[in-house]
This record gives C-alpha cells, sequence and structure tokens, in this order.
C-alpha cells in the first residue's frame, strides 16, 4: 500500500445520481522523492455529468494531458481519488481490478491517433478493439459497418487500406475504432490537432452528433474558440491547478479569466470588444461565427432603416429656399 495520504473534499458526501465523474482534490508527481520530483496536477477537483461536453483548456505543461491519463487507469493519482462510473482510482499500488473494463467504458482518442493505425484494412482497424474486449467477430464487423458511417466516411472503403486516406481520413477511422468499443465516455486529446480548417470543422461535427446522440464527450483543447461553440462547460488548468471550472456560458462574461488563462482571446470575443470600442454594440454571449454574423447583419439592417438626420436637416433647408423664392 502506499504511503500517500488520500485527501477527499467532502468526505461522506454522495456524488449526483448522474455524476460519471468525480475527481476529488487529486495530485500527480513524478518521480516523487527523487532530484527529478515534479508535480503534474496539483489538488485538481471537477465534476463530469452524463451527457457534458467538457472542453478542458490549457496552455502547454498545464496538466491537461496528464488528467485525462487518470480517466482511464493509464496512471493513477499520487494523492487524491477519482470515481469513474462503478470504478475507483486511489493512490493503493495494489493492481486494480477490471481495468480492462474501465477501459472499455471510457474511450480515450489520443492525439495524432491515426499514427496507432496498424491494421491492413480499414475494417481490421475497427474490429480490432472490440474483438480484444471479447466481441465476436461477426458483431464487431457490423460495428464496423455502423461506425464507418457514423464519422462520415462510406462502407466500401472497409476494406482498402487505411494507410492510403488522407490525415483527416485517418482520424476517422481511428474515432471510429474507438467508437465501436461502445464507450459511454469519451475522451478526444486535440482532436482537431494538425488539421486544415474543413477537417478540423468536419471532426468538431463528429464530436457534437455524438453529444447531440447523448454520448459524454470530454476534449482537450488550447482553442478557446472550440470551447465556446461545442462545450457546456470548460476547465480552464494553467501551471497545474484548476484556473477556471463553470459553464462555458459564464466564461465569457469573466474577463478577469479570459485574461489571467495566458490564452488567447477567443475570434468572436476579440471581434466583438473592438466593435465595443468603437461605439458598436453587441451581445456579449455570441459563441460562434454565424451567430456573430446573423447579429451583425440585424444590427446594419437596423442602422439602414433609422432616418438619417443630416439628410432631413437638408431636405428642409432645401424646402426653406424653394419658399423664399
Amino acid at each position: 500500500m502506499s504511503k500517500a495520504q488520500i485527501k477527499v473534499k467532502n468526505p461522506g458526501t454522495k456524488a449526483k445520481a448522474s455524476a460519471q465523474i468525480e475527481v476529488k482534490n487529486v495530485t500527480q508527481i513524478y518521480s516523487m522523492r527523487t532530484p527529478f520530483e515534479q508535480k503534474a496536477l496539483d489538488n485538481v477537483s471537477l465534476t463530469v455529468e452524463k451527457g457534458d461536453f467538457l472542453a478542458i483548456i490549457g496552455t502547454t505543461g498545464s496538466g491537461k494531458s496528464t488528467l485525462i491519463q487518470h480517466l482511464n487507469a493509464l496512471i493513477k493519482p499520487t494523492f487524491g481519488e477519482i470515481e469513474i462510473l462503478d470504478f475507483k482510482l486511489t493512490p493503493s499500488r495494489r493492481k486494480m481490478r477490471k481495468i480492462k473494463e474501465l477501459r472499455r467504458r471510457v474511450g480515450v482518442v489520443f492525439q495524432f491517433a491515426e499514427y496507432q493505425i496498424f491494421e491492413s484494412t480499414i475494417e481490421r482497424e475497427i474490429i480490432f478493439g472490440p474483438k480484444n474486449f471479447g466481441i465476436s467477430h461477426n458483431d464487431a464487423v457490423k460495428r464496423a459497418a455502423k461506425y464507418i458511417e457514423i464519422v462520415g466516411l462510406k462502407k466500401n472503403m472497409l476494406e482498402k487500406s487505411p494507410f492510403g486516406l488522407s490525415g483527416g481520413q485517418k482520424r476517422r477511422v481511428a474515432i471510429a475504432s474507438v467508437l465501436s468499443c461502445e464507450p459511454e465516455i469519451l475522451v478526444f486529446d486535440e482532436p482537431i490537432a494538425g488539421l486544415d480548417p474543413s477537417g478540423a470543422y468536419d471532426i468538431l461535427q463528429i464530436l457534437k452528433k455524438l453529444n447531440d446522440d447523448g454520448k459524454t464527450i470530454i476534449m482537450v483543447t488550447h482553442n478557446l474558440d472550440n470551447a465556446l461553440e461545442y462545450s457546456n462547460k470548460t476547465l480552464i488548468m494553467k501551471e497545474t491547478q484548476v484556473e477556471y471550472n463553470d459553464d462555458t456560458s459564464k466564461l465569457l462574461l469573466n474577463k478577469n479569466i479570459l485574461e489571467k488563462s495566458d490564452l488567447m482571446l477567443p475570434q468572436v470575443t476579440a471581434f466583438i470588444n473592438e466593435l465595443n470600442l468603437h461605439n458598436v454594440s453587441l451581445p456579449n454571449n455570441i459563441n460562434n461565427i454565424n451567430t456573430l454574423a446573423t447579429e451583425v447583419i440585424k444590427l446594419l439592417k437596423s442602422n439602414y432603416k433609422k432616418p438619417n438626420p443630416c439628410k432631413e436637416k437638408s431636405h428642409e433647408s432645401s424646402n426653406i429656399v424653394k419658399k423664399s423664392k
């Protein structure tokens, strides 16, 4: 048994019925009690409820990737504990029971997941996971046909080699491979890294559709624009600690957090701020470019319909001149 003490934020308090993940005061220290000791997480707590779309944001080294590695027991906390579905992760050195089942129920798509593709055909790549978890070959093949379409590829591609695909298509295959295990929670580490804008949009739409269908989504990103548009909750990390943990909609109203986070302002927010400097007022809860465009068009139309006082005065002056004549 590890000598590490387990610290729980609210001892004896039961998690909400809908909570799927409870991270309680987790600290992660690598190479503890050595000259190379490094703290990767510092007293992190968060709750993820069923159906959430949680964005985890932070700069490089803030602890994002370390945090998600706990969610399917790739690493255990040095201090604290994590409750995930029916499982509990503690600092104990004893081998965790049914760890394979946890990894089936919590699917993780790692950054540049397409580099992990190794099978000779797309179908064999997708069915590898389910078969590894005990699903029959026939059922795994049916799942491959189902999930290849969910990620936007066609069934007739199943017999093709994945190595001839584009980068975006390979990533879709990697996502289908995780989906085919039918996890309850999906974790994506920088899912659009390295993709062009079109490919990035397509992948984010897949995540949105999965969330709309009831899947719990956790997405690690450094891009606040993506968080604002797609997530309902946001966790901002800075220097291994939680800087913000609340509804995404409230983040737009919290200028202090946005300034302190060391992250680039969302493009939509930056544009609205610039308009405000020129006395052009737009709603401050706009979270995507389409809504922004709609609001700008409304504003332009309303201004176009307003009478121009300068023109009216000019018209009145011309009438006075005519009458005097």
